[in-house]
């Protein structure tokens, strides 16, 4: 790979060359980083004093990208922030506002993985989640973010302390990572390991090759996805969780059917660390969440999902609540005067019911669909315009601004 070393500010220490902007002045250039492989993954860093636009940013990424078959991210800096868009498609995602220290990770993990399609998959995984409170933490249906959010940190000692523990397993990898954490790993097959605590067995782990996703049925795992195929494994061994490790992430699956808080299928409930991407004053939930002390009974994952449980029961009582109390009957009478009904029979009363709750249901899917990637509200931009989510940040945003508008309001805006 060609280039000069930055001898310092973004991406230090990965080669770059400068690269005139398509269509732009003669004095505007950007910074140009090569991933890996044929067709690598290309990011062009620019630099600005002010925010950019989304439409310069499209316009940036399409002049750059050519029609190439070429991955392509745009970094805009500004300031202490950053704005990016990319990396594929025909109107590729931008995401604004963005912690400039984040962003520069999450740029030299997509440059160090082994193929352009690796590198697509962790900007695929990681882009929609870049403004998250919790940078390199995903939550699949195992607990629940308010409980990482503000649950965990809450107690500062015990997450202090935990910080301490995880700083030596941060920077670890393999089966060294799970030493770090406390485990002694046994080797159950060419790559799979049980891991033992106090010769009491606490999880599987299973070693992913770099460039292998852990959902994709693969031939060194009989055929079979290496989450299914640990699952399977952690069934005989009988223990309650999995590790799943490559050379930048960890992910814990629960093996038990509905342990999580969404009670979904065991291979689409986990919390994935990025190892790369957690800060430094973050590793706690490293500890916390995957040590040894964390997989034991009673350890410190059992009592964060104990709690995480208690609050998805308690929201979701009041959401029962409100949607009684106050959306239905809202909803209702907006249906009745939609209709044109002055003095409503019990047979009108009955159809205004059953149609509001339709529109509930509708709009609840939606939301879910676009909250689970079933819509592409994370990976297109002309869907995202028109996005039920969209509608209602416009709605919250002029009831904030005190404006009187003539339309029912999405759930939750009252």
């Amino acid at each position: 790979m060609s280039g000069k070393q930055k001898a310092n500010g973004f991406l230090e220490g990965f080669p770059v060359r400068p690269v005139k902007l398509a269509g732009a002045e003669p004095r505007e250039t950007g910074d140009l980083y090569l991933g890996q492989g044929p067709g690598a993954l290309e990011i062009l860093l620019v630099r600005r004093a002010d925010k950019p636009t989304t439409g310069w940013l499209r316009d940036l990424w399409r002049r750059r990208q050519g029609n190439r078959a070429v991955p392509l991210l745009v970094v805009a800096v500004y300031a202490d922030r950053a704005a990016l868009c990319g990396a594929t498609g025909e109107d590729p995602p931008v995401y604004t506002d963005v912690d400039l220290s984040v962003v520069e990770r999450v740029c030299a993990t997509a440059l160090r993985q082994p193929s352009r399609h690796a590198a697509l998959r962790f900007l695929y995984a990681v882009l929609p989640h870049i403004d998250s409170e919790l940078p390199g933490i995903r939550n699949e249906g195992f607990l629940t973010l308010h409980e990482l959010q503000y649950g965990v940190p809450r107690e500062r000692a015990a997450f202090e302390e935990a910080t301490q523990k995880a700083h030596g397993a941060l920077a670890q990898r393999g089966l060294e990572l799970l030493q770090a954490l406390g485990f002694q790993p046994e080797r159950i097959d060419d790559h799979t390991y049980r891991l033992l605590a106090q010769d009491r067995r606490r999880a599987v782990a299973v070693l992913l090759l770099p460039d292998e996703p852990p959902d994709a049925a693969a031939s060194r795992f009989a055929n079979l996805s290496p989450v299914s195929y640990a699952l399977a494994t952690a069934e005989k061994e009988n223990v309650p969780y999995v590790l799943l490790l490559n050379d930048t992430s960890l992910r814990l699956h629960p093996v038990k059917d509905g342990m999580g808080v969404a009670q979904r299928g065991r291979t689409e409930t986990f919390v994935e660390l990025n190892l790369d991407l957690i800060p430094e004053d973050r590793a706690g939930y490293l500890w916390l969440l995957c040590s040894a002390e964390a997989l034991a009974e009673g350890g410190t994952l059992e009592k964060i999902l104990d709690k995480a449980r208690d609050h998805a029961t308690h929201v979701g009582t009041r959401l029962r609540q409100r949607i009684y109390q106050d959306v239905i009957p809202r909803l209702a009478m907006a249906v009745s005067e939609a209709r044109g009904i002055r003095k409503p029979t019990i047979e009108d009363l009955t159809q205004t019911y059953e149609v509001a709750l339709t529109l509930l249901f509708r709009v609840l899917f939606i939301a879910y669909a676009e909250d689970k990637d079933l819509l592409p509200y994370r990976t297109n931009e002309a869907y995202r315009r028109r996005s039920l989510k969209e509608k209602a940040r416009e709605l919250w945003q002029i009831r904030k601004q005190g404006r009187e508008i003539g339309v029912a309001l999405p759930i939750g805006m009252s």
